[in-house]
C-alpha cells in the first residue's frame, strides 16, 4: 500500500469518527450559531488591539485566551462538518466533493478580503515602530481567518445531518 493509499485510508477513518461525534449538535442551527461565534473571535481580538492594553500585562494574556478559544471553537466546527475541507479527494464522495470545493473557493476570497486590510495597515504605518507587533498579532488573525473559513462556510450551509444515520451506532 502507497503513502498516498494510507493517507486517504487515515482519512477515510478520521472522517468516520468525526460524523459520529456530537450526533446531538449535527443540526444547521447548532453549526450556524458556532459560526456566528466564530465570527465574534476576530472582532474581540482586533478590539484587544485597538484599546491597546500592551503597556498593563494584560495583553497577552486576554488576547492568548481569545486566541485559543476561537481555536476551539474552529475544531468544534472541523468536527461537526466531519473535516471535509481538508481531506484529499479520494476520500470523499462527489456531494462531499462538490461541498468542500465550494466552500474553499468562497474561503480563497474572504482569505483576499481578510488580507487587504491587514496589507493597508502595514502600508500605511510604516514607519511606525509599533508597526512590527501590531502587524504581527493582525497576520496571525488573519492566518485563522484564512485557515479556517471554508470549515466556517461549510458550517453555515450544511443541511442538518439525518438522524437515521446515528441510529445503528
Amino acid at each position: 500500500m502507497s503513502l498516498r493509499e494510507r493517507y486517504t485510508e487515515f482519512e477515510r477513518r478520521r472522517t468516520a469518527k468525526f460524523s459520529r461525534q456530537f450526533p446531538d449538535w449535527r443540526t444547521r442551527r447548532h453549526r450556524r450559531r458556532l459560526a456566528v461565534l466564530w465570527t465574534l473571535f476576530p472582532l474581540a481580538l482586533i478590539a484587544i488591539l485597538l484599546v491597546d492594553l500592551r503597556g498593563t500585562g494584560w495583553f497577552l494574556p486576554l488576547w492568548l485566551g481569545v486566541y485559543l478559544g476561537w481555536l476551539s471553537v474552529w475544531g468544534l466546527l472541523r468536527v461537526l462538518t466531519a473535516a471535509l475541507t481538508e481531506t484529499m479527494s479520494a476520500a470523499l464522495d462527489e456531494r462531499q466533493r462538490q461541498l468542500r470545493d465550494r466552500a474553499i473557493f468562497l474561503g480563497y476570497h474572504v482569505g483576499l478580503l481578510t488580507l487587504l486590510p491587514v496589507l493597508a495597515y502595514l502600508l500605511l504605518n510604516m514607519r511606525s515602530p509599533a508597526v512590527g507587533a501590531t502587524g504581527a498579532v493582525l497576520l496571525a488573525v488573519a492566518f485563522v481567518v484564512i485557515a479556517s473559513a471554508p470549515t466556517v462556510l461549510l458550517a453555515w450551509t450544511l443541511p442538518d445531518d439525518d438522524p437515521e444515520d446515528f441510529q445503528g451506532q
